[in-house]
């Protein structure tokens, strides 16, 4: 029987905290955090970093320098405008204001917090999608406080998060320390110009 009602339950994006080995740490608000309503998209970010190259005689190539880190951008929704408060108070059994929302979120991810000089690894779990088994962590996130109740505060946001890929972040800081440059397992691209 719970496997034909799971059927009609959608699977809601969940942000979980990772220790330093990577596993989850539990599913206490700010250990783990599910959305109220699922994003409508988001959006993936590749990219690869070229060096433009003078040779003596004047010409130009670009050389392949190194891959780009992968970012994933969601818009999430913060709300407790009542909206959808009868079905999500009787699948979530509570209903937190915004402000506990988004306090949630931010001890989750890590996003900047008194004391803390780096964000929290996090994984993000939806459904099939392909970055289910990658570490991510917050690297940005703007809030849009969108509706508000008597007393001025919001009761509906809307936030442009962009979560970075760690494994990246690893070499990064090995090149800081001088030793050696970045590199990834593709040919030498060049590009002549002109």
């Amino acid at each position: 029987m719970s496997e034909l009602i799971n059927k009609f339950i959608h699977q809601k994006l969940s942000i979980k905290k990772l220790d330093e080995n990577g596993k989850e740490i539990g599913d206490q608000p700010g250990e783990s955090f599910q959305v109220m309503f699922n994003p409508t998209h988001y959006q993936e970010k590749f990219g690869v970093d070229v060096v433009c190259k003078t040779l003596i005689d004047g010409s130009e190539y670009l050389t392949y320098k190194q891959l780009q880190d992968q970012t994933l951008e969601f818009e999430l929704l913060f709300d407790e405008s009542y909206v959808n408060e009868y079905v999500w108070r009787r699948l979530t059994k509570s209903f937190d204001s915004v402000a506990t929302q988004i306090e949630n979120f931010k001890k989750t991810t890590g996003y900047p917090l008194a004391g803390e000089n780096k964000p929290n690894q996090v994984k993000l779990e939806w459904g099939g999608n392909n970055f289910k088994d990658e570490r991510f962590f917050l690297q940005s996130m703007v809030l849009n406080h969108l509706i508000f109740n008597r007393s001025g505060n919001p009761i509906r946001t809307k936030a442009n998060a962009i979560f970075r890929r760690v494994n990246t972040l690893k070499s990064e800081q090995a090149d800081n320390s001088g030793s050696g440059s970045k590199s990834a397992p593709i040919s030498k691209l060049e590009l002549k110009i002109g």
